[in-house]
């Protein structure tokens, strides 16, 4: 009996590996210089700081002038403008997953240890099907989207694809990413490990006792 229910979640794994995915084309997305602020959002509206994807560029615009970006010294990601009057613009692509603090040097400063103060801001950078944003693609992501199949609507709820909707192309990201974190790629055992853990939501969502 154990080889049986062995083989047919096994046999359901073959079939998850195999699910094509979206492939995610690099996105540009825009952040605003204005006032002692960096922001996502337009003037006016609340300051949000971006949450992109590996290999995205951001786009800062400057709406007021004497500023410039530049990350903390030892950040992952290393950058800096001169002061830029305003129109000005900057772009930047991010490879590396994970935080990156910046700031304004006339009107902010680097505290030395990854942090700064004074007009700054962060732009994280996670994976793809990295829902909680803890910079790595596991079964806690799995089970983020699997809560959330046909029903969410954002990113921390498993919309990896940015459509506004949470289905097998997210499942599909996800797949093609799981086992990833900082300075390593993916490997097959880990598409094996999410196979095993979709075979068991499969078998689980079939028993009485596995209901919430």
């Amino acid at each position: 009996m154990l080889r049986r229910l062995l083989a047919a979640v096994l046999a359901s794994g073959v079939a998850f590996v195999g699910v094509n995915c979206l492939q995610l084309s690099a996105a540009t997305v825009n952040v605003r210089v204005y006032g002692f602020d960096f922001s996502a959002n337009p003037k006016g509206q609340p300051v949000l700081d971006p949450v992109i994807d590996v290999g995205d560029t951001v786009h800062w615009t400057w709406e007021s002038g004497g500023h410039n970006v530049q990350s903390v010294k030892g950040s992952i990601e290393t950058f800096k403008t001169a002061v830029l009057p305003s129109g000005s613009t900057y772009d930047y692509t991010f490879n590396s997953a994970g935080q990156i603090v910046y700031f304004c040097l006339p009107h902010g400063s680097d505290l030395g240890n990854g942090k700064a103060t004074g007009m700054a801001g962060t732009i994280t950078v996670a994976y793809p099907g990295d829902a909680n944003l803890d910079f790595k693609v596991d079964l806690s992501d799995f089970g983020i989207l699997k809560e959330n199949f046909g029903t969410g609507t954002t990113r921390s709820q498993g919309d990896f694809s940015h459509d506004g909707k949470v289905d097998l192309s997210d499942f599909g990201l996800l797949k093609d990413n799981f086992g990833r974190a900082p300075a390593t790629v993916p490997e097959p055992a880990s598409g094996w490990l999410l196979a095993l853990g979709v075979a068991a939501w499969l078998v689980c969502r079939g028993q009485p006792r596995c209901a919430r």
